[in-house]
């Protein structure tokens, strides 16, 4: 049964039946993204109806982010100790947003239009864990400087994801071009590899 028979059969789109929750992950995502546009649109031209939606809308954002967050989360743990362990990990962190970019694009969506994360205090948790970790990892680090290292890799893995056109403005890089996200992430490991060997040092001789 197609989409809209099922729609014009029991008045409710797939997403609101339930349905998203057996869909694939790739096609929750694609899902996400197109509902979101459509949100952003309706929320500026219908008045009380766009906020009525906006309301729905926060509910599906928190079940949605929570749960790709956590995904993504358990999917890229850190191995080792050591700043290389670090760089590897922001590396991976990389790849694993180059394979699932909505998650990017959305978490970018939701710092622009909400005024607070959905589901603030479970995600904040799973936060505090991952930066534990880095902590354990390299017990140099001071708790800030692990949480700042921390943000540098999301905000650097997620960038290219949520903000493709700059590739083509400041590269002229096609979307997917792999050599470019291969520099990228050479990038991206360096960073954090020069930072941490820099900020552990200071904390041996503190």
């Amino acid at each position: 049964m197609s989409v809209r028979t099922r729609e014009r059969r029991t008045g409710c789109h797939p997403i609101v039946s339930g349905e998203m929750a057996v869909m694939p992950r790739a096609t929750r995502g694609k899902i996400a993204s197109h509902v979101m546009i459509a949100r952003t649109w309706i929320d500026g031209r219908a008045g009380t109806v766009g906020r009525a939606v906006g309301a729905v809308w926060k509910v599906f954002m928190a079940a949605v982010l929570t749960r790709e967050l956590g995904i993504a989360i358990d999917a890229v743990p850190i191995h080792g100790s050591g700043i290389d362990a670090i760089a590897d990990y922001a590396g991976r962190v990389f790849d694993y947003q180059c394979a699932h970019p909505e998650l990017a694009r959305l978490t970018f969506w939701e710092g622009l239009e909400l005024g607070d994360p959905v589901a603030k205090d479970q995600r904040r948790s799973r936060s505090v864990d991952k930066v534990d970790r880095i902590l354990a990892a390299v017990p140099q680090f001071t708790r800030e400087e692990a949480e700042d290292l921390l943000l540098t890799i999301l905000t650097l893995a997620d960038a290219s994801q949520a903000l493709p056109n700059l590739d083509t403005l400041y590269t002229g890089a096609l979307r997917g071009d792999t050599a470019r996200l291969a520099r990228r992430r050479a990038v991206i490991t360096t960073i954090v590899r020069t930072w941490g060997r820099e900020a552990s040092a200071v904390g041996v001789l503190d």
